[in-house]
């Protein structure tokens, strides 16, 4: 898990993947999520290109420090379920830059 100190923006691709293979994401209804020690946040802003989710999380909204889970919730146009997915402790904001991983200096995780 990698550790960015609050008010960084990071970005995050995720290739999302149904039964090992690249999914579907064609004309499906994409929510995602982070979820956080505080409860859970919609992320909205993000681009998809075939089977990749694309985001930045901006430095400006950060306000909950400690680790953050990703959950896509996909559907059909018709509303019915195709895929719900979590990525559990995918990065960890902290309160100091004495308490980032040196080698995640980029900002970026690709999932």
């Amino acid at each position: 898990m990698k550790r960015f100190r609050i008010g960084n923006d990071i970005s995050i691709s995720w290739k999302v993947r149904k039964n090992r293979l690249p999914a579907d994401l064609d004309g499906k209804e994409i929510r995602l999520y982070y979820t956080h020690p505080r409860g859970r946040e919609e992320i909205t802003g993000f681009t998809v290109d075939g089977d990749m989710i694309s985001f930045v999380f901006d430095g400006l909204s950060q306000s909950v420090l400690g680790r953050y889970t990703i959950t896509a919730d996909i559907r059909y146009s018709s509303g019915s379920r195709y895929l719900i997915q979590d990525k559990t402790n995918v990065f960890e904001l902290v309160g100091r830059t004495e308490r980032e991983d040196p080698e995640d200096s980029d900002y970026t995780i690709n999932l």
